[in-house]
């Protein structure tokens, strides 16, 4: 709904709920909520908010890495978003050196 359909807010409200319902379970370290996460990071960079989004794709690092360990082509997609969110902050040489880390991975995965 958020950045797909261009409708933020709906966006917003459903990560909310998601997120509820993730602390409820107790799901926390679970891949949909990595997911979820880097959905918010993106639905924030689209309407601007840059430090959001880095912090929500730092988060669906986080929790990537724990789950798959730090080698797994999941993660290489979270360090090209914090990368991305890096140098929409203005830290160009943080976002290369996340793109660089997240190329590194790939790599021998493709």
């Amino acid at each position: 709904v958020g950045s797909m359909l261009a409708q933020d807010e709906r966006g917003r409200e459903w990560a909310r709920l998601a997120r509820m319902y993730v602390t409820r379970l107790g799901l926390e370290d679970h891949p949909l909520v990595a997911a979820l996460e880097s959905n918010v990071g993106l639905l924030l960079r689209n309407v601007g908010e840059q430090d959001g989004a880095l912090d929500a794709h730092r988060r669906a690092l986080a929790i990537r890495s724990r789950i798959f360990g730090d080698a797994h082509p999941s993660v290489a997609g979270s360090w090209a978003h914090v990368g991305n969110a890096l140098a929409d902050r203005g830290d160009i040489e943080g976002g290369i050196a996340a793109l660089r880390r997240s190329l590194e991975i790939a790599e021998p995965a493709y």
